[in-house]
């Protein structure tokens, strides 16, 4: 009997606890139920507001910016032209985003009150249309406290929506977002056809050489003169890959505060393809106000100050006068101080310097010695610019004449006239506008001293 009582006991107890447990499973099974219900219902939600197919949106426009942008072929353009070029893949990004527009969540199911979401008038009003004429228009407003995102609405629909940040800011579409902040580039030096530099009144001009062949100052030289080109290219690297960083204001009430006014320089480049002009105001020493010739609206580059100071005669290849190697020399001649000196190559197998015979007024002399007097003439450089400019060229007296023998017979004279006691003017055809110092041309002379004295 007691062990029937027992027995008893034990399966109550046995009962008892699976009624725990099942009991346990239940108000689990619950409250992840619930979990699942609070988070679906924080779970961003995937609300369609435009579902066009972008490659058939043909015109973007915002009344709020009076922005109208209309596709032609694969490019957009703005009607009217913007004076800015556009960035098209920007643009194409935006109508992507604008033609899938959608909403995190329902924020207001018919708002009383528009005002609380920037939405009573809006503060931005976005139009696309397709080719097919289908539109998706929507009006944006405030940003959301939490920050994650904008109201917006779409027309004929009474909701007030939550769209996510970055879709959400395609809605606030301005100037500034559709314009390409990259400027026509000039990797290649050798590519520029003309560079112009204005700065208060002085005047460069940098022009391709005649052929091609490197460049030459126009200006403000009377006479065409060599460019060096690696000062041009390290003047050139200022402006190669320029970008604008911000677009301050398009119409400007005045453009003196940002030195404009009266821009402090004006530099023109054009290459094969493309050209650029731009008239710069002030600099803070990293960024500097520029604009546009023919339009008001400012924006900022980064600074080029350093290269709106350049100097013409920084520009100047040095050198006289290279006949482009002593193998192409036939031969020299300098006359000037009461002498002649004629130094003459005689080639045995007529090609180039092998077996060559060397001879200065008519007597033989070594190698070395024809080199170091070739060496003292092509050494010559340009110290200065000729001061004040001369009025009339003044009597030469020291003439340098090569004859090559490639091309045969041409002849390259260089001539000098005095200046003061330390400097020649160089005199080219034309009047002077170069010194050279007479310690230069006097190597000249002592290099044929001392091959005479062998």
């Amino acid at each position: 009997m007691a062990m029937s009582r027992n027995l008893k006991a034990l399966l109550a107890a046995v009962g008892l606890v699976a009624v725990l447990i099942a009991a346990y499973f239940i108000a689990k099974t619950y409250k992840s139920a619930q979990f699942e219900e609070r988070l679906a219902a924080a779970r961003p939600q995937e609300i369609k507001l435009s579902s066009l197919v972008s490659d058939t949106v043909v015109r973007i426009e915002v009344p709020t910016t009076g922005i109208l942008l209309e596709r032609n072929g694969e490019d957009w353009e703005a009607v009217p032209a913007d004076p800015y070029r556009l960035d098209q893949s920007e643009i194409k990004g935006m109508t992507w985003s604008l033609s899938n527009m959608r909403a995190d969540r329902v924020i207001d199911e018919s708002a009383a009150d528009l005002k609380i979401y920037g939405l009573d008038p809006p503060l931005w009003h976005t139009i696309i249309t397709t080719s097919d004429g289908d539109q998706a228009e929507f009006f944006a407003g405030e940003r959301t406290p939490s920050r994650s995102g904008y109201y917006a609405m779409v027309k004929g629909d009474p909701k007030v929506y939550q769209v996510p940040t970055y879709p959400g800011e395609r809605l606030y579409l301005s100037k500034k977002d559709i314009r390409d902040k990259r400027l026509p580039e000039f990797e290649n030096p050798y590519e520029v056809r003309r560079f112009v530099l204005e700065a208060g009144t002085s005047r460069i001009q940098i022009d391709s050489a005649s052929g091609g062949l490197g460049h030459v100052l126009s200006s403000p030289y009377r006479n065409p003169v060599a460019v060096d080109p690696e000062r041009f290219s390290a003047l050139m690297s200022f402006f190669k890959d320029m970008r604008i960083s911000d677009f301050d204001e398009d119409r400007p009430v005045s453009l003196e505060p940002y030195g404009l006014d009266k821009p402090a320089a004006r530099v023109l480049i054009q290459g094969e393809e493309e050209s650029m002009e731009l008239l710069f105001g002030k600099s803070n020493g990293t960024q500097q106000f520029a604009k546009l010739p023919d339009n008001p609206g400012v924006f900022l580059l980064r600074d080029v100050s350093p290269a709106l100071k350049a100097l013409a005669f920084d520009l100047v290849e040095r050198s006289v006068a290279n006949p482009g190697g002593m193998d192409r020399v036939d031969s020299i001649t300098i006359q000037g101080g009461g002498r002649t000196l004629s130094a003459v190559v005689s080639r045995q197998d007529g090609d180039g310097a092998g077996g060559a015979l060397y001879s200065l007024n008519g007597r033989e002399i070594s190698e070395d010695s024809f080199r170091a007097l070739y060496g003292a003439c092509v050494s010559l450089s340009v110290d200065a610019e000729y001061p004040g400019r001369p009025a009339k060229p003044a009597a030469v007296e020291i003439t340098i004449e090569y004859v090559l023998s490639d091309p045969a017979g041409q002849k390259i004279p260089v001539r000098f006239a005095p200046y003061n006691r330390d400097f020649y003017a160089l005199a080219g055809e034309g009047l002077p506008e170069f010194l050279v110092s007479r310690q230069q041309v006097q190597k000249i002379f002592a290099a044929a001293d001392k091959a005479e004295r062998e």
